[in-house]
């Protein structure tokens, strides 16, 4: 064979290679079937007359809005935005059920879920309030509602969560002082757990390795259930916080180029705008976990030539290296030892 039709058979290959990394690229990135969560922070501050008289919040989680008008002791709404732009509003209704108690119920419109009577109430959350003898709300209570209203425009899901610690109990006319619709910056994120939908509980999550697809079902109310392709067959899968927004990203670390694949929750899982690291060798044991300290996840690998971990810190962009193991040792911070 010649000089010439060897280096034409060699571009050949070549073409035909790029052409097919980049189909699988295209593949891999332009799946977009994961349901974005997303996250409303919403403080209200205000007080509840001490002097109302007692009330029962209803039984019925639907009731027409003059009705519940009726039997609370006072309301207020507030308007969210959902992923579509569009604005909903959401009404909560304080009953107080003690001398020192009350029960705050959340309800959105009927209309916006199935359809039905805008002026049908569906109740979605509560929360019970309780008050010092200076009309202080308790430390021993949770102070947050929180919730996933359904939507019946094809909007993605949205946790809301509202927040009543400014709320007081004094003698004086019930009133809303400030409605925060933006508290999100206030809220303490807990990075590195499988809490997708942000509601405090973990979620169920499997990584198929033969189709490099993750299947993630959420805990909250709705059960929803997200699929995304993120990742090849041999890769290792990892969850944790790695931009530091208090929700897991999908990750992936592929052994033969040492790359982490990183699918973040601050972009709501469009893995398009997914982030590559170089960071190990191909016989590196991969590694999860907070290293350093500053609520973000650092790549990390575990090497099992030199007994030594190593980590690229995403506080001060250095390499830290710690020699702690002896031959035949398991590493208990990564997924899993071997693809």
């Amino acid at each position: 064979m010649s000089r010439e039709n060897t280096f034409e058979l060699v571009s050949f290959w070549f073409s035909v290679k790029l052409i097919c990394y980049l189909i699988l690229a295209t593949v891999l990135i332009s799946e977009n079937y994961a349901v974005a969560q997303q996250v409303t922070c919403v403080d209200i501050s205000g007080n509840l007359d001490s002097s109302s008289e007692s009330s029962v919040p209803p039984a019925d989680t639907t009731i027409p809005f003059d009705e519940l008008g009726d039997a609370a002791n006072f309301s207020t709404n507030f308007t969210i935005i959902d992923s579509l732009g569009s604005s909903h509003v959401l009404s909560v209704f304080f009953f107080r059920v003690g001398s020192s108690a009350w029960k705050a119920q959340l309800y959105q419109p009927l209309s916006e879920v199935s359809g039905g009577g805008a002026d049908i109430a569906v109740l979605v959350g509560g929360a019970d309030l309780i008050f010092n003898e200076s009309g202080m709300r308790s430390e021993d209570v949770e102070e947050d509602i929180r919730v996933i209203p359904t939507w019946n425009n094809g909007s993605n899901p949205r946790l809301v969560i509202l927040r009543l610690p400014s709320i007081t109990q004094l003698e004086q006319a019930s009133n809303i002082l400030e409605i925060n619709t933006d508290c999100t910056e206030d809220l303490t994120p807990v990075p590195g757990d499988f809490d997708f939908d942000r509601d405090g509980t973990d979620d169920l999550i499997i990584f198929r390795p033969e189709l490099g697809r993750w299947f993630v079902r959420q805990s909250g109310s709705t059960g929803i259930v997200f699929q995304k392709q993120w990742g090849l067959s041999g890769d290792v899968p990892l969850i944790g916080d790695y931009d530091g927004d208090g929700a897991p990203e999908l990750v992936v670390w592929r052994p033969s180029s040492a790359n982490w694949y990183i699918c973040r929750s601050s972009d709501f899982y469009d893995c398009s705008k997914g982030q590559v690291v170089q960071f190990g060798l191909p016989d590196d044991i991969p590694q999860a976990g907070d290293f350093d300290g500053d609520k973000r996840y650092d790549p990390a690998i575990w090497r099992p030539s030199d007994l030594s971990y190593y980590y690229f810190s995403s506080m001060t962009n250095l390499v830290v290296k710690t020699q702690w193991g002896l031959p035949g040792d398991i590493t208990v911070t990564g997924a899993k030892s071997k693809p």
